[in-house]
């Protein structure tokens, strides 16, 4: 008998909660040193798939910072543990060499639903039910409410992925918590690329995870990305978006493309589309952070970092950058920050009194140009 899909699991099962046996563990430098401790002092039973990604802090930007990596990086290679160090982003890094289609991930990090890109299960639990998962090599949850949506049309030239990603937020967060599990089925050829941020925004905005199938299957409700617009998340603490060309003339001070949203290759392609031939504000900074090795080195192939630093961008080293909030680009009091990047909270990038908005790769681009956010 075939195994089922994780589709078919989750759409046909009855019960309430689910047990389900991880393929990879990821494990970041986030890590709290209770966890590390707990994790010192444990006979892991599957080392083969635990994954440790050094990636949010790198390089190390204090000396707290470096003695934890490198406690982290000591007990990985003691136990001969896969280690992904200063590579990236580790959610791109999985999709890039390691997660495939049905796999089941389970991790801490917020962004683990955009492996559903892959048709993948990335699942976000707590350290204590991490430890759990890696003690028992068995992941318990609540069965997940299943909202299947069919993508249908084509995006408008003037619309980034992440732009629709938003749309969907608005048109079905009522429909959406921490127990619905979204499933996307792709009638719009849709990359790879942009299904993670589909996946990724999805549990942005409530979803326990989310995942893209090639089966054939009944879906909910459909999306037509034909008539979408581009967004802007405002700046606080809710997910509040509005209308780019509802925004007059906000003066900006930094501008960031990276990261695991804004860093994918297709987005560094669309930023040095719009910013060639052309220089930055003056009284403006851009950074640019490709979100993994690889996909530094094809930048540097199709000269998209030459198109970078002659606009005036400085060009940082792979990895979360500016959106991890403590080692790049930090903001002053009053100052604004126009982001590809995924969070937007007082103080998450810099001090409490600084703004933050979320945008997509081109409107970045444009703003960093223009020197404020406005259509």
């Amino acid at each position: 008998m075939m195994k089922q899909t994780l589709v078919q699991q989750f759409s046909e099962t009855q019960q309430t909660t689910c047990s389900l046996v991880p393929d990879y563990i990821m494990l970041t430098d986030t890590i709290s040193d209770a966890m590390l401790e707990k994790l010192e002092n444990l006979d892991i039973p599957s080392k083969n798939k635990l994954i440790v990604c050094i990636d949010h802090d790198t390089p190390n930007s204090s000396i707290a910072v470096g003695k934890k990596q490198r406690r982290l990086l000591t007990w990985a290679l003691d136990r001969n543990l896969t280690v992904e160090k200063c590579q990236g982003v580790g959610y791109i890094r999985l999709l890039e060499s390691y997660v495939k289609h049905n796999d089941i991930i389970a991790g801490t990090g917020y962004h683990m639903a955009g492996l559903g890109a892959a048709g993948a299960l990335g699942i976000r639990m707590t350290e204590d039910e991490l430890w759990e998962t890696i003690k028992n090599d068995k992941v318990t949850l609540p069965h997940p409410v299943v909202l299947t949506i069919s993508l249908t049309g084509t995006m408008p030239n003037y619309v980034s992925i992440q732009d629709v990603a938003l749309a969907i937020q608005k048109e079905y967060s009522n429909k959406i918590d921490d127990h619905t599990l979204i499933v996307f089925k792709d009638e719009t050829g849709l990359t790879t690329d942009q299904r993670y941020d589909l996946c990724h925004f999805a549990q942005q905005y409530g979803a326990c995870s989310a995942l893209f199938t090639e089966e054939t299957i009944s879906c909910n409700t459909r999306f037509d990305i034909s008539a979408t617009q581009p967004l802007v998340v405002l700046p606080g603490t809710s997910n509040q978006t509005e209308y780019l060309g509802a925004l007059h003339d906000i003066h900006v001070n930094e501008v960031f493309i990276g990261g695991c949203r804004g860093g994918k290759l297709e987005d560094l392609r669309a930023a040095a589309a719009i910013l060639k031939g052309k220089h930055i504000a003056y009284r403006l900074r851009l950074v640019v952070t490709p979100a993994t090795s690889s996909i530094y080195l094809q930048a540097l192939r199709e000269g998209l970092i030459d198109i970078f630093l002659d606009c005036g961008a400085v060009v940082m080293n792979q990895g979360c950058s500016v959106c991890w909030g403590k080692a790049q680009g930090i903001l002053d009091a009053g100052e604004v920050l126009v982001s590809t990047g995924s969070y937007h909270y007082p103080g998450c990038c810099g001090d409490t009194n600084a703004d933050v908005y979320l945008v997509s790769p081109c409107t970045a681009a444009h703003c960093a140009i223009t020197g404020t956010l406005s259509e």
